[in-house]
């Protein structure tokens, strides 16, 4: 029967001043990084964990689908009843994309030669709520004045990293570096831990 691995990814969220505190005194390391999250100074993003054989790929997803549109057609209504010699614009999405927002998280364990090490494949992806922007888009009414019209579209703020790694059963590794947010004012890490997994058996009381 082939083993099962547990792989566990920890995206914690650290304040930018103390990850700059940190870095004047060494290295950055995940044993630092972890007591500064224990003394509270650290958001715990997600977590997601995946159970897979060893030596097969798996996938696991955490996401919800944002509809969003990408193209907008502008045109224009007049006659409107009680503004005569007047217009106004309507605009209409003309095409749709679709995001993924959520946790992402690819995964290949292999058991290395020294027992209860794993080689990692790792792929996670972290894709936050999308934050809304208004463009302005220039239209003339059949009369020839210019007019602007407001068209919303959605950014996406996406984390991610791909990595090769080794690491002992039940060490937690930093992976990745450090990713800022949109305003630099927190900066992400990844921590990955993976170990055997071994469910718990029930066992009944005997009568």
């Amino acid at each position: 029967k082939t083993p099962l691995v547990e792989v566990e990814v920890q995206f914690i969220s650290f304040a930018a001043s103390d990850i700059a505190d940190l870095s004047k005194s060494g290295i950055i390391e995940a044993e630092t990084l972890l007591s500064l999250h224990r003394e509270g100074k650290g958001a715990l993003v997600c977590a997601p964990k995946i159970v897979a054989p060893l030596g097969v790929e798996a996938t696991l997803k955490q996401v919800v689908e944002v509809i969003y549109p990408t193209d907008f057609f502008v045109s224009t209504v007049t006659n409107i009843p009680g503004k005569p010699e007047s217009c106004a614009a309507v605009v209409e999405p003309n095409g749709f994309e679709t995001r993924e927002v959520g946790v992402v998280l690819q995964v290949l364990a292999k058991a290395a030669a020294e027992p209860d090490v794993f080689d990692l494949l790792l792929a996670p992806q972290l894709v936050t709520e999308e934050s809304w922007r208004t463009y302005i888009a220039a239209y003339t009414d059949p009369s020839g004045k210019e007019h602007t019209a407001e068209l919303p579209l959605p950014f996406f703020l996406t984390q991610q990293f791909t990595t090769n790694i080794r690491l002992r059963e039940g060490q937690a590794t930093i992976c990745g570096g450090g990713m800022p947010s949109r305003d630099k004012k927190t900066v992400t890490y990844g921590f990955v831990t993976a170990r055997l997994f071994r469910p718990h058996k029930k066992t009944q009381d005997r009568k």
